[in-house]
């Protein structure tokens, strides 16, 4: 991690990015964090570029600057299993990085592939329609295929 001296000369020490920065360190090196199976200890790394003991931290500013970082915004793996380099990172919604995870299921239907939150949003349902459908015995296809009914008032 950055020494002191090198977290105050940047002054970006109070940010919302740097936050992000020290958070995604202690989810891949701290074994005592709550995340840490899921990232340090599935093998998940960062980059040199981002780990430079001098810069790593103003080199991960500068990328984020350059690649779409405003507040609100999380970063987010392209790859779930890959590390965090500038290659496999962006920055995205909530919403969007809710549909990159490891737990999700991908259903796939006349050439377009969704998880089952986004098909159902897609049929006009709340985000557990399509599950429900399929763990109540509907096929893929019809799961995938009914529009959820609309609600009369």
């Amino acid at each position: 991690m950055p020494s002191g001296d090198n977290m105050r000369k940047h002054g970006k020490y109070n940010t919302k990015l740097y936050f992000t920065y020290n958070n995604i360190l202690t989810r891949l090196r701290n074994p005592n964090h709550s995340q840490y199976k899921d990232y340090g200890g599935r093998g998940i790394t960062m980059c040199d570029e981002w780990l430079d003991k001098e810069n790593g931290f103003i080199n991960f500013y500068n990328w984020a600057m350059a690649n779409g970082y405003t507040e609100g915004l999380t970063i987010d793996r392209k790859d779930v299993n890959g590390n965090y380099t500038p290659n496999n990172c962006q920055w995205v919604t909530m919403k969007a990085q809710g549909n990159n995870r490891r737990s999700n299921v991908n259903y796939t239907y006349g050439g377009k592939t969704m998880t089952a939150a986004e098909w159902s949003r897609h049929l006009g349902g709340n985000k557990d329609l399509v599950y429900n459908r399929i763990r109540h015995g509907w096929s893929e296809e019809r799961a995938l295929t009914t529009p959820a009914k609309s609600k009369k008032s």
